[in-house]
C-alpha cells in the first residue's frame, strides 16, 4: 500500500479515501498487516481505564476521539491516555450535528476541544473526525484550516446497544491491512469486550495495531489547498449507514495543472445482478475504494445500471454488501450473481473472484476465492476488473421475478428434543420463520409445511427460548432435518451455528459438528 505523506493530502486523500471506504498506509509496520483502532465519546473512566489495560495487554497503540465536555470531567485520564502512546483527536466539545452549525460555531467547537485536550496532555491536535461522520466541503476545508486532518471509519460503529461482544468481532471480520474499526469507550462493558475480541483475534492472525498517523502529536498538520486556475469539482454527497451512524461521503478532487489528458476509451456501464433473502439488504458499488452508488435490494433479481457521466479507468471494482444483521424478518443476506461492464460479464463465482463475507465451512466469512455468489457477512467481491467503463448508452434497469414452481406442501421433517420440556424452536426457509415448535423431553419428529412458492435452499432451526428455569436449565438437541428425502444430520461439518457450545469458543458461531444448542442460536443447512 502506498505511503502517503501527513500533509494536505490527507486534507484531499484522506477525507476522499478513508470516508469513501478506502484504507490508511501504516508508517511503522514491517511486513505485519495493520489495523486502526478507533475510540469515540470517551473518556468514561469505568469503561475507558480497562480498555487501557486491554491495548497494554496486546501491545497496541489506537487513536481517541474525545468529546470535550469529557475530556474537561476527566483531564488526568486523558492525560494518561497520551501518556501510554496513544493518538488523540478532535471530536467536538458538545457532539453536535457539525453541518447545521454557522462556520463561528463550529470553529468555536473543534478550538473549545483542542484546549481542553492540549491543557491535558500538553499535545497539539492534528486530526478531527466529526460526529456521527457527518462531513461536508465546508466542514473539511475549516478543520483543515484550525490544523486537522479529517479521519473517518471503515469498518464498525453499531456498538451502542450491544447485547454480544461477538456479535461485533462476527460484522468486522473480514478486515484487512488498513482498515479504521470505530468503536466508543463510551457505549458499555459490551463495547469494551468487543475490542478485547478484536485485539485477541487479529493479533492472532498476524496484525498489529497503530495509531492514525495523521493524528499523532508529531504529524505535520494540513493546510488550505492553494488557489489553481481550475477550481475543485465536487461529486455530490453520498449518504451511507455505517453502523447506528450515518456518514456523508463527499469526494473532492483539486486540479493542479491545466494540462489536457486524453479521456479513456468507452468501457460502457455497469451492471449488477442481485437479490435479498429479506427485501431489506442493501449494496454499494465501489470503484477505487469510492462509493458511487449504492441499491436497496429486493427478494427478485434485479439488474442495478451505473453508467459514470465521462468515460474513466477503474483500477478497483468492488460489490460491497454493507447492512448485514439478523431482524424480525429474517437473517439478512446477499447474492450477487454477476456484474457487466459493457459487454464483459463477470460472474461472481467464478475461480479468480475474491471476496470477504462469502461464507465456506472451515474458513466462514473469511478473505478468499470462494467461488460462491452469496455472502453472509458484511463484505464484498472484487471483480479484478482493470479498464475503462463510461461512455456508452445506459441500459435499462431490470427486474426479473423468477417464479418457483410450487411445491404441492413440501415438508421439512425435524427430529428434535429438549432437556426439560419447556423448550420452543423456530423454523426459517431462505430467511422466512414459517412455524414454530415446542418440544418435549424424548426425541420427536416434527412435520413443518413450506408455503407454496418457497423452493427452499437454505433452512435453520432455531433455539428461541433459552433460559434457567425453575425446572432446569433449558438445551435443545437437533437431530437432523429432512427435505425432499435428504436427511442432513446436525453434527455434519458442513452445518453452520450458534449457540452450540465447545470449551475453546462456547456458543460462538461456527462449524461444532454437534447437535446441541445449550444457549439461544440456531443450526444452518444449506440444501
Amino acid at each position: 500500500m502506498i505511503r502517503r505523506p501527513l500533509s494536505i493530502l490527507f486534507f484531499v486523500l484522506l477525507t476522499a479515501l478513508v470516508i469513501g471506504g478506502s484504507r490508511v498506509a501504516s508508517t511503522e509496520a514491517q511486513g505485519s498487516p495493520v489495523l486502526f483502532l478507533t475510540f469515540d465519546d470517551g473518556p468514561v473512566p469505568a469503561l475507558t481505564s480497562p480498555l487501557l489495560d486491554h491495548l497494554d495487554e496486546y501491545n497496541a497503540k489506537a487513536t481517541f476521539f474525545p468529546v470535550g465536555l469529557r475530556v474537561d470531567s476527566n483531564p488526568g485520564l486523558v492525560a494518561e491516555i497520551a501518556a501510554r502512546g496513544h493518538a488523540i483527536g478532535n471530536h467536538t466539545v458538545s457532539h453536535p450535528n457539525v453541518l447545521a452549525l454557522s462556520d463561528e460555531e463550529f470553529r468555536a467547537e473543534l478550538r473549545q476541544a483542542n484546549a481542553s485536550i492540549t491543557a491535558a496532555t500538553g499535545d497539539p491536535i492534528r486530526c478531527f473526525r466529526a460526529p456521527n461522520g457527518s462531513v461536508s466541503p465546508r466542514t473539511l476545508a475549516i478543520a483543515a484550516e484550525e490544523g486537522m486532518a479529517t479521519v473517518n471509519w471503515t469498518l464498525g460503529g453499531n456498538d451502542y446497544g450491544l447485547a454480544d461482544p461477538q456479535d461485533f468481532l462476527d460484522q468486522v471480520s473480514g478486515a484487512t491491512d488498513g482498515d479504521v474499526i470505530l468503536l466508543h469507550d463510551a457505549a458499555g462493558a459490551n463495547s469494551i469486550e468487543a475490542a478485547r475480541l478484536v485485539l485477541e483475534e487479529f493479533t492472532a492472525r498476524g496484525f498489529v495495531f497503530e495509531s492514525v498517523p495523521a493524528c499523532r502529536a508529531t504529524a505535520v498538520p494540513p493546510t488550505t489547498p492553494p488557489p489553481t486556475s481550475t477550481p475543485p469539482v465536487t461529486v455530490s454527497p453520498t449518504t451511507t449507514p455505517v453502523g447506528n451512524n450515518t456518514t456523508t461521503t463527499t469526494t473532492t478532487t483539486t486540479t493542479t495543472t491545466t494540462t489536457t489528458v486524453a479521456p479513456p476509451a468507452n468501457g460502457g456501464a455497469v451492471q449488477v445482478r442481485a437479490n435479498g433473502d429479506t427485501g431489506t439488504e442493501r449494496i454499494e458499488l465501489r470503484l477505487d475504494g469510492s462509493t458511487v452508488a449504492s441499491y436497496d435490494l429486493s427478494t427478485s433479481f434485479q439488474t442495478f445500471v451505473y453508467n459514470p457521466p465521462s468515460p474513466r479507468t477503474v483500477n478497483r471494482l468492488r460489490v460491497w454488501f454493507v447492512n448485514d444483521a439478523q431482524i424480525p424478518a429474517g437473517d439478512r443476506n446477499v447474492t450477487v450473481d454477476w456484474v457487466q461492464i459493457g459487454s464483459q460479464r463477470i460472474q461472481s463465482e467464478a475461480p479468480g473472484i475474491e471476496s470477504i463475507g462469502s461464507w465456506t465451512p472451515g474458513d466462514g466469512c473469511r478473505r478468499g476465492f470462494k467461488q460462491r455468489e452469496r455472502i453472509g457477512c458484511n463484505g464484498w467481491f472484487d471483480y479484478g476488473f482493470r479498464g475503462a467503463i463510461g461512455g456508452g448508452p445506459t441500459p435499462t434497469p431490470t427486474t426479473t421475478t423468477t417464479t418457483p414452481p410450487p411445491t404441492g406442501g413440501n415438508q421439512i421433517v425435524v427430529r428434535a428434543k429438549g432437556d426439560i420440556g419447556s423448550e420452543t424452536i423456530a423454523i426459517e426457509v431462505n430467511g422466512t420463520s414459517i412455524d414454530t415448535q415446542a418440544l418435549s423431553t424424548s426425541f420427536q419428529e416434527y412435520t413443518f409445511t413450506i408455503p407454496s412458492g418457497i423452493s427452499p435452499t437454505r433452512v435453520r432451526v432455531r433455539f428461541t427460548n433459552d433460559d434457567r428455569t425453575p425446572q432446569g436449565d433449558r438445551n435443545a438437541e437437533i437431530d437432523w432435518i429432512q427435505w425432499n428425502g435428504t436427511t442432513y444430520q446436525s453434527e455434519d461439518p458442513s452445518v453452520l451455528s450458534r449457540g452450540s457450545w465447545t470449551r475453546e469458543t462456547g456458543c460462538r458461531q461456527g462449524n461444532k459438528q454437534s447437535q446441541r444448542l445449550a444457549c439461544q442460536g440456531w443450526f444452518e443447512y444449506d440444501l
